[in-house]
C-alpha cells in the first residue's frame, strides 16, 4: 500500500471506488419504471442493449475518492491520482505549476488502454454514485518505441451518456 503525503492510505480510495461503483450499479439495476420521468416511460433499444452493471464490472472506472481520483479496471484498483499533480521542472526540481488531477487520471486511463491494447468502456462514478460513460477517443503516437496519448479537443473525456 502506498501512503499519501498526509499519511492516509491510498488503498482506502480503492475501497471507496469499488464500493461506490457496485453501489451505483446495484442501485441502477434495481430501479423500476415508476422511478423514471414520464418522458422515459418507454425504454429505448439502447437501454435494453446496455447492461450497466456488467459494463462497470468489466470497464475502466475513474471514481471520486478522498483527495483525488481512484482508478480501477475490471474491479481491480490501479492507482489514486490527487486533485492537483505538481509539475516537475528541469532536472526534477519542484515547480509552482500543477496539473488538473482529472486530466492526469483521464490520460492515465488512456495510456493504460494503449499499453495493454485493450479498450474497455470508460466510466466516471462521482461521490454520489452517479455514473457517466465517457468518450475515450484519443490520438496515440509512437516515439522511440513508447506510445504517448493526446486528447482530441472537444471529444476526449466528454460525457456520452449518464445514469443518475
Amino acid at each position: 500500500m502506498a501512503k499519501d503525503t498526509d499519511g492516509t492510505w491510498l488503498a482506502l480510495g480503492a475501497v471507496a471506488l469499488v464500493g461506490g461503483a457496485k453501489l451505483a450499479a446495484d442501485r441502477l439495476g434495481s430501479r423500476n419504471d415508476s422511478d423514471d420521468d414520464e418522458e422515459n416511460d418507454e425504454p429505448s433499444d439502447e437501454d435494453e442493449d446496455f447492461d450497466l452493471k456488467s459494463e462497470l464490472e468489466s470497464g475502466f472506472v475513474i471514481g471520486d475518492a478522498r483527495g483525488g481520483y481512484a482508478l480501477s479496471v475490471e474491479g481491480r484498483y490501479l492507482d489514486t491520482i490527487p486533485h492537483e499533480v505538481p509539475v516537475r521542472g528541469r532536472f526534477g526540481r519542484a515547480s509552482e505549476e500543477t496539473l488538473s488531477g482529472w486530466d492526469v487520471a483521464l490520460r492515465t486511463a488512456l495510456q493504460w488502454m494503449e499499453d495493454k491494447q485493450y479498450w474497455p468502456n470508460l466510466f466516471h462514478v462521482n461521490e454520489r454514485g452517479n455514473v457517466d460513460l465517457l468518450d475515450s477517443s484519443h490520438r496515440a503516437r509512437k516515439v522511440g518505441g513508447k506510445t504517448f496519448v493526446t486528447f482530441i479537443k472537444g471529444k476526449t473525456g466528454e460525457i456520452v451518456r449518464s445514469w443518475v
